[in-house]
């Protein structure tokens, strides 16, 4: 019996202490309609290890989380950035075209001028001192003002600003949320991880099952066939009649829609593995992983235990839940924060210059230092602030509630898919002596038919008996690696096929 379909999903749950897997070519998936030995490009041979490592380094889901860790990681530096020093430097030029005044210098009337003559004799010398004395001092005001660049066409002004918080504790707890979003984020991308992971062992485990199933269909019909043909010999001996005959053509004919049914739906299974793992979907594959069903070993209670025993820590769920609930009372305390005053140390150095054409020299430029101290203090702000405070208290509220569901919803997984893998593992056992019983009793059947003891509807049903039985075989085989990978996932443990090959690896640090 064809173990290629299901026979995969056992080899990984069932073999404890070594590897389950046979490598051996048990199928070729090829789009659809068309055969392997005419698809172009060599036939690509894939395990189970390498759908995993191809789904969990080239799947999009998880490129895209990779993507979110890395800007939450952009937005730790950009909250950390408001802690340190902001140094800016600025260049300015700018050309007055036209000014309604000009201070680069006062012109004194003669009339005004203040100018006297020491060569003149005494008296005229104080006479002209009574006379002008009222102006000398417009004569100083002018000098005053002949160097003053205010107003001067030409402007150059190189400023370099400093300014550093010095208390803000809205952004100490803007920091804090940042870190906690990264946790977040890097939470998430081990949740996704996991989700691609059990989406890559079911898809492939359906392709094995489907590819089983196609096989039994194929079997059946070739079965069929041959008795078909053998019917047409004993008619024409003279041993079988027309209506046997019928009766052969048309099991036969009746199995055909079952059996490229069956083709289509194994080569939709290998298209939708193919687009888990981001491998072109006309690249023809062998899906090589196959087990025995006589090595099936249900999973041992002690191993089901030991995994489902830490599930609130390894559990990427509830660690987002968790951070959710820090994050949301940093909010409340950014909230508050509003209300405390910030302090904050601002300097600004720079040089100007005024030349009245070209560039300034170097000795020609002026300094301009400042340093300040800013002091804000928040007064009112209309109810704002003690809203805000309620809103963010509220969200932690939300949070704590949405971590009590997910503590629960993590036993309930758990315990469901647990009762899963006892089902499944009672089913395989019923189902197996099923298989056995339906395939001698067909092989009987048949060679009683042979020495004409039975009928060909006999022969038929017999037929379809030990085709359901292989079916269910399969299905039970399915269904328990199924559970067994949604056992490890609700655990928060990746259902790697090393682990679903021996669930008791987790006893010796094999989970993660």
């Amino acid at each position: 019996m064809n173990t290629a379909g299901a026979v995969l999903a056992f080899t990984l749950a069932m073999t404890p202490a070594r590897t389950a897997y046979a490598q051996t070519a048990v199928t070729c998936t090829r789009p659809i309609a068309q055969d392997c030995a005419t698809t172009s490009g060599p036939v690509r041979d894939l395990t189970m290890a390498d759908a995993v490592a191809m789904g969990a380094k080239l799947n999009e889901d998880v490129g895209i989380a990779r993507s979110q860790l890395r800007t939450a990681q952009a937005q730790i530096s950009s909250a950390r950035s408001t802690l340190f020093p902001q140094l800016s430097a600025q260049l300015n030029y700018s050309r007055a075209i036209r000014q309604p005044f000009q201070l680069g210098g006062v012109s004194i009337p003669d009339s005004l001028n203040f100018s006297p003559d020491s060569t003149r004799s005494i008296l005229e010398r104080l006479s002209y001192l009574e006379r002008r004395t009222p102006s000398a001092a417009l004569g100083a005001l002018g000098g005053l003002f002949s160097n003053v660049p205010l107003g001067q066409a030409n402007t150059y002004m190189g400023t370099l600003n400093v300014s550093q918080s010095v208390f803000d504790w809205r952004a100490v707890a803007g920091l804090k949320a940042a870190r906690e979003i990264e946790g977040v984020q890097r939470s998430q991308l081990s949740d996704r991880s996991l989700d691609v992971i059990l989406q890559i062992v079911i898809a492939y485990n359906t392709a094995v099952l489907n590819e089983r199933l196609a096989n039994i269909a194929t079997s059946a019909y070739e079965e069929a066939d041959r008795q078909y043909e053998q019917v047409r010999l004993r008619e024409a001996a003279g041993n079988a009649s027309r209506l046997d005959v019928l009766r052969a053509s048309v099991d036969r004919d009746n199995l055909e829609p079952q059996r490229v049914q069956a083709l289509n739906a194994r080569d939709l299974a290998a298209l939708n593995l193919k687009r888990l793992i981001d491998l072109p979907l006309a690249t023809p594959v062998r899906l090589v992983d196959s087990l025995a069903i006589d090595q099936f070993r249900p999973a041992s209670e002690s191993s089901l235990d030991a995994i489902a025993r830490d599930v609130t820590r390894r559990r990427p769920a509830l660690d987002i839940a968790r951070r959710q609930v820090t994050i949301n009372e940093q909010r409340v305390a950014a909230a508050r924060a509003a209300s405390l005053p910030t302090v904050s140390l601002t300097g600004a150095f720079g040089k100007q210059g005024f030349p009245a054409a070209g560039l300034p020299a170097w000795g020609d430029l002026l300094d301009s230092w400042t340093v300040g101290v800013g002091v804000s203090v928040p007064i009112f702000s209309g109810g704002q602030r003690s809203a805000d405070v309620q809103l963010a208290r509220e969200q932690v509220r939300q949070s704590q509630l949405q971590l009590s569901q997910a503590e629960k919803q993590a036993t309930l997984d758990l315990t469901q898919q647990r009762a899963e893998i006892g089902r499944a593992q009672a089913a395989i056992a019923a189902r197996r002596q099923t298989a056995r019983q339906a395939s001698e009793s067909y092989e009987l059947t048949l060679l009683a038919y042979e020495k004409g003891n039975t009928t060909s509807l006999q022969v038929s049903d017999a037929r379809l008996q030990w085709r359901q039985a292989q079916a269910n075989e399969a299905q039970a085989v399915f269904d328990y690696i199924s559970a067994l990978s949604r056992f490890l996932r609700a655990a928060g443990v990746a259902p790697t096929p090393e682990l679903l090959a021996d669930p008791a690896a987790a006893l010796s640090g094999g989970m993660r």
